[in-house]
């Protein structure tokens, strides 16, 4: 039994993944850093340096790990990960402080975001895989990875940034301009992300914008996986 759960990474929907997982009877592939999963019981202090936004969102499910009440399960993220998503974060705020200073983005500096290759995180697995990126879940689509079972724990959707790395590697078919699209990338982090009291109440304004399903409506009308959570 392969099933793929879908969980945004914001506080919320890893409370209930936590709850789906206490109650899953199946062994659980976690995207945490493999240094995570070594050994039972770990307690968060245990864990080294990790960005106090990234344990806000982890906590119920480091929480369960810590308490034993998931026994069965792995982490298959690389140990990296952490380095790679600050170093990617401050590259991203450095950007969209330039747009908003300058009132413009430049195209060329925001490419350099992209990877030179895309790949999943995790093809092979038996059991239950949570993938919390809308990124990996596309990619993983597109290579025909096959899957007995795909569950969301709620609303699943690209943001703006994986949109434009799917498209900048040429694995979306876009009708509009990149610009645009940085537009909507410097709307959500600047607007949504940046003063909101958490990332579950800036994802969801993302989510259930009518501008921003418009805007994907009318961009990628031929990519249904693009449209499914719409």
């Amino acid at each position: 039994m392969k099933t793929l759960v879908l969980v945004p990474f914001h506080e919320d929907a890893y409370l209930k993944l936590s709850d789906y997982l206490r109650r899953s009877l199946y062994k659980a592939y976690l995207p945490l850093p493999r240094s995570f999963c070594m050994g039972s019981g770990r307690r968060l202090e245990d864990l080294g340096y990790t960005p106090s936004s990234l344990l806000r969102v982890w906590r119920p499910l480091l929480e369960l790990m810590e308490n034993g009440l998931l026994v069965n399960y792995e982490c298959y993220l690389e140990d990296d990960t952490i380095q790679q998503i600050v170093n990617m974060a401050t590259k991203v705020a450095l950007l969209v402080l330039k747009a908003r200073v300058y009132g413009k983005a430049d195209l060329g500096e925001w490419l350099t975001l992209v990877p030179e290759t895309v790949e999943p995180s995790i093809t092979s697995w038996s059991g239950v895989c949570v993938v919390d990126r809308f990124l990996d879940y596309y990619i993983m689509m597109k290579k025909g990875i096959e899957v007995d079972r795909v569950q969301r724990v709620e609303v699943f959707a690209p943001t703006p940034l994986e949109l434009f790395t799917l498209i900048a590697k040429g694995l979306v078919k876009w009708k509009c301009s990149l610009e645009e699209l940085v537009r909507w990338v410097v709307k959500y982090l600047g607007d949504f992300v940046i003063p909101s009291p958490s990332l579950t109440s800036a994802y969801r304004e993302l989510a259930y914008s009518d501008d921003y399903i418009a805007f994907i409506e009318k961009c990628a009308p031929e990519e249904d996986l693009l449209h499914y959570w719409m």
